[in-house]
């Protein structure tokens, strides 16, 4: 739209007018942990996360917290060697696990995402976990983590776009068995339904012909 500041009516090119008002950019505010604040953007938490508590109401609250949180009510997928498991779920409204810098140099912080446990009982040849599935609805970055109380600095692998999509693959080779998490985080603020595909290979001497087989698993959709 051209403004035509020459009148004391703002004016556009087609001659449409209206009163002229003028604005400033004010810094956003920032508020502290316990404070209400606004999962739009609207504000911004000081080294806390906004997000909704018990009470049902969006306060700035601790990471910490907020992970250990995540890591309880996280749906916990146990992986034999030699299946695939497929996994559907849903993104949180709040961000709870950060992506270091040199992981997803390109992916906004602050985005929802969610967590899935994988209780690996064999050692492993090769793990692969995807969200190049149907269910996916949004562009994603997938994160492995060793524990799920690890720190994201400690992440075993991360991915966010493929070769011919947004959507991320992790490969992991020689992966011993243990406890792991998948953290899925959403590139967009909103988020949304994902399915995870998870492939786990036996080592090479204990592989059988048929090759791996299919189990369907399903995760509770966040609240």
């Amino acid at each position: 739209m051209c403004i035509d500041y020459s009148h004391p009516d703002a004016r556009d090119g087609g001659g449409r007018s209206g009163t002229r008002v003028e604005a400033a950019l004010a810094p956003t505010p920032r508020r502290q942990a316990g404070q209400a604040c606004s999962t739009a953007g609207f504000d911004v938490c000081a080294n806390a996360v906004c997000a909704t508590n018990a009470a049902g109401t969006t306060t700035c609250q601790a990471p910490s917290t907020l992970r250990a949180a995540s890591c309880r009510a996280a749906p916990v997928f146990a992986i034999t060697r030699g299946t695939t498991v497929n996994v559907t779920g849903e993104t949180g409204a709040s961000s709870a696990f950060e992506l270091p810098a040199d992981c997803a140099p390109n992916s906004p912080t602050g985005r929802p995402e969610a967590v899935v446990i994988l209780e690996i009982g064999g050692d492993l040849a090769r793990l692969t976990v995807t969200t190049d599935t149907p269910a996916t609805t949004f562009d994603t970055v997938v994160t492995v983590l060793p524990a799920c109380a690890a720190p994201m600095t400690d992440a075993l692998a991360s991915a966010d776009d493929g070769p011919a999509s947004v959507a991320s693959t992790v490969e992991l080779q020689a992966l011993a068995r243990g406890t792991y998490a998948v953290v899925v985080d959403s590139f967009r603020p909103e988020g949304d339904r994902f399915g995870l595909r998870i492939t786990a290979e036996q080592p090479l001497e204990r592989s059988g012909a048929s090759g791996p087989r299919d189990e369907d698993r399903y995760m509770v959709p966040a609240p």
